[in-house]
């Protein structure tokens, strides 16, 4: 068998699987050569106990602390198995591919792709059971939106909540509508998150699958579904929100709740807001949790600040973010937000242009030096009243700080705009494009949901780069 490496058949169910070392599940393969560059190299990492069952690669021999695979076309280098240190290491130095073989994981690093560039492949079973790799060119990102589900109940005409004798309703929270933005762009998004087990938490989950997030991760436990009210304002009344979430299903979670290595495996991103630890202690231990197994298996982390004084002080909030955020790549914040929350400066107040990018150099340079951060954007919104706002957005991406295009608009409804911004945000980065082209199409997003009732953003991909590309254009078009 010399010259060969040996695939294990995907893993039986759990209670029947055979354990390593059992020679009848083992086949001499060579397809993996043919599938790969010649100068890729592999980095194999046991998720959890089932891909070893499911993956094997025999022979191995050491080599300067890795193992190899001989191989007559190549030798392959392979990171030990359970070494995340290493890699992690491997990461950093070039960009990842997941490669998934029958159940297992392995990652192509080549050195042609840029740091931390994710892409995935589909998993393909040959003949006897044997996973194949292809299509590594076609397939999608993964993002995991870690937050509460809440029934959203608007008072009708924008009438006040003491005059309201029914409510429109409605399903949301901050991840998942960014998470409906990024279906809606093409990319697999799964919501972790608990609803109760009856009819309005499949009533909830029903509505994300109606636009294209995967709920496989929401769990069925507790007995209700948080709430928010909604006021819409008019004119000099300000839009006002109240917050009924205290025992909800989500808010109930505990540390270990979530099987994080299982949901972050094979995926490219996870996603939270600042609402998620704000509503227990046990919620910002979860997070922080989910946030370490990421930054372990290589997944990028982004948070939106998104503070919320209903929900915690600014003391509280600070204590938490501030362990959180060092575990963080992206972060979006607005710039009140990063300078109580997280310590940032002012920005610059030599620069009275509030649109100005280089005004809040101070403020992301810190962030990004503080928290070790590959990016941090920061949102702008002015404006005197609830029917008028201009907003506007940047982003230092270590390299370069780029501001988008102000857009003055007349909100239909404000709610959602900020989680229209972080996944489109996600979407751009996803795609390895330029901070411009990045910053141009999140704050696009974020205008256009503005015009959409509800806080889904319902713009498609084509119309947000149209807006990013050419600017506002109100002709009607046919």
């Amino acid at each position: 068998m010399d010259g060969r490496h040996l695939v294990r058949q995907p893993a039986r169910a759990r209670g029947n699987a055979r354990r390593p070392g059992q020679a009848d599940l083992l086949r001499p393969r060579g397809v993996l050569p043919r599938m790969v560059p010649g100068d890729a190299v592999l980095v194999w990492h046991v998720w959890n106990a089932a891909v070893d069952d499911a993956v094997d690669w025999q022979p191995r021999q050491s080599g300067l602390g890795r193992d190899f695979i001989p191989y007559p076309v190549d030798q392959l280098p392979l990171a030990p198995a359970g070494d995340p240190s290493g890699h992690r290491r491997s990461m950093r130095v070039i960009g990842v591919r997941s490669v998934l073989f029958g159940g297992g994981r392995v990652s192509v690093l080549s050195d042609r792709n840029s740091e931390l560039a994710f892409r995935r492949v589909r998993r393909l079973i040959g003949p006897n059971g044997l996973a194949r790799v292809a299509d590594m060119s076609d397939a999608k990102p993964k993002v995991v939106l870690f937050g509460e589900l809440l029934m959203r109940l608007e008072t009708p005409q924008q009438l006040r909540l003491l005059q309201a004798e029914r409510f429109d309703i409605g399903y949301t929270g901050g991840e998942a509508n960014a998470g409906v933005l990024l279906a809606r762009f093409g990319v697999e998004a799964y919501a972790v998150s608990a609803v109760p087990d009856n009819d309005i938490g499949l009533a909830c989950t029903n509505h994300l699958r109606r636009y294209g997030v995967d709920v496989r991760y929401v769990q069925k436990r507790g007995s209700r579904l948080g709430l928010y009210f909604l006021e819409p304002g008019a004119g000099y009344r300000a839009t006002r929100v109240i917050y009924d979430r205290a025992g909800s299903s989500f808010a109930d979670l505990k540390p270990g709740d979530v099987p994080w290595r299982r949901v972050l495996a094979g995926k490219d991103w996870l996603h939270f807001t600042g609402t998620a630890p704000a509503l227990s202690p046990d919620l910002a231990a979860l997070t922080l949790e989910g946030c370490r197994v990421a930054r372990e298996l290589g997944v990028t982390v982004s948070c939106d600040v998104n503070y919320r004084s209903a929900l915690w002080s600014v003391p509280a909030a600070r204590q938490v973010m501030t362990e959180i955020a060092p575990h963080v790549d992206v972060l979006v914040a607005n710039e009140e937000h990063a300078r109580q929350i997280l310590g940032a400066p002012q920005a610059s107040p030599e620069l009275p242009d509030v649109f100005d990018p280089r005004r809040y150099g101070p403020v992301t340079q810190y962030l990004r030096r503080q928290f070790d951060l590959r990016a941090a954007a920061i949102t702008i919104r002015t404006g005197d009243t609830s029917d008028e706002t201009t907003i506007a957005a940047v982003l230092d991406d270590g390299q370069e700080l780029v501001g988008s295009r102000a857009y003055a608009i007349r909100p239909l409804d404000r709610v959602g705009g900020g989680d229209a911004f972080s996944g489109a945000l996600i979407y751009g980065l996803l795609q390895k494009e330029t901070a411009q082209q990045v910053i141009d199409r999140a704050a696009a997003a974020s205008c256009l949901k503005h015009a959409v009732r509800g806080d889904f953003c319902h713009a498609s991909l084509e119309e947000v780069e149209s807006l990013a590309r050419d600017g506002p254009d109100g002709r009607v078009r046919r």
